[in-house]
């Protein structure tokens, strides 16, 4: 670069050491083939490069004997084979989110926490409206310790769907809902 500040004199500015290219060699990681990049200091340092010597190179997939043998048992296996490994899958799967069920059926009861019903399906619902986390998608234990707060209630739907009705569009809090449900 030139400096024009001084039209007398040119002075020849030097770039900053940090952004001077200079040719690194480097290792592939999948097939160690060495290569060679024309990187800053700065690209060096911070590791802001390729760590491939091609894009195949790193799209590809390293195979190992044991992907290789567990792939041969999944082609080697026949359609009845395939169905009743999905279907045992699926039963355990079923079994876990009964066992979910059953867990919070017995931590918050089995009557409607407003009109104390009896019904075989209840919703559980969180005091506060709004969205949760799946029960489907949480831990037994996680959902243990969520139950076990408090956070959480039984209702039958009926008394579901008034409770979201006031608190999604009459706005109300549950603390209001409380109030109302005492006076009636």
């Amino acid at each position: 670069m030139v400096c024009l500040t001084n039209r007398k004199s040119l002075v020849r500015i030097q770039p900053h050491p940090l952004y001077k290219m200079k040719k690194y060699t480097f290792k592939c990681l999948k097939c160690d083939e060495e290569f060679s990049l024309q990187l800053t200091l700065h690209q060096y340092t911070n590791h802001i490069h390729r760590k491939h010597c091609s894009r195949s190179c790193a799209n590809s997939r390293i195979q190992t004997k044991a992907s290789n043998i567990s792939r041969s048992i999944k082609l080697s296996l026949s359609d009845g084979e395939r169905k009743k490994r999905r279907r045992i899958s699926l039963k355990k799967a079923y079994l876990v989110q009964k066992n979910k069920r059953i867990q919070i059926k017995n931590l918050c009861g089995e009557t409607c926490y407003l009109c104390g019903r009896l019904t075989s399906r209840m919703a559980t619902h969180k005091i506060s409206g709004k969205k949760h986390k799946s029960f489907d998608a949480m831990s037994l234990e996680e959902l243990t310790t969520e139950i076990r707060s408090g956070k959480y209630i039984k209702l039958c739907y009926r008394c579901h769907k008034g409770i979201h009705f006031c608190m999604d569009i009459l706005n109300m809090t549950w603390e209001d809902i409380i109030k109302l449900y005492k006076q009636v």
